[in-house]
């Protein structure tokens, strides 16, 4: 029986990659998104996506019956980090704790960080 598996970051290389293997494995993918960075067209249809910033509260009820989740979302042009520091910092620094939150709030009990810088 397949897990139900929320990934952050889904619409990105990584992300996109990693969620089609899960779903040819059997899993249910949940993806969370703001395409800020990543396209939907990377995105398998077969994935329930939402598309949300992390930083963002609606977040919450995405990880709801979650088995596992894989935090692959985060600014990661380092130019653009260095020109915008303090949004860098609100996306990778809040973004997790939100992710992070959400996942304990929900009872997940495994958690995957994945620095894609």
């Amino acid at each position: 029986m397949g897990k139900r598996i929320v990934i952050t970051g889904a619409a990105g290389f990584i992300g996109s990659n990693l969620s089609r293997h899960l779903l040819d494995q059997g899993h249910t993918v949940v993806a969370i998104d703001s395409l800020l960075s990543g396209t939907a067209e990377n995105l398998d249809p077969r994935v329930d996506f939402h598309r949300l910033d992390i930083r963002d509260e609606r977040i919450a009820p995405v990880f709801a019956g979650a088995d596992a989740v894989f935090h692959l979302a985060a600014k990661t042009s380092l130019p653009d980090c260095m020109k915008h520091p303090q949004e860098a910092a609100s996306v990778n620094v809040q973004g997790t704790v939100n992710v992070l939150d959400a996942a304990r709030v929900a009872g997940v009990k495994k958690v995957v960080y994945a620095d894609t810088s």
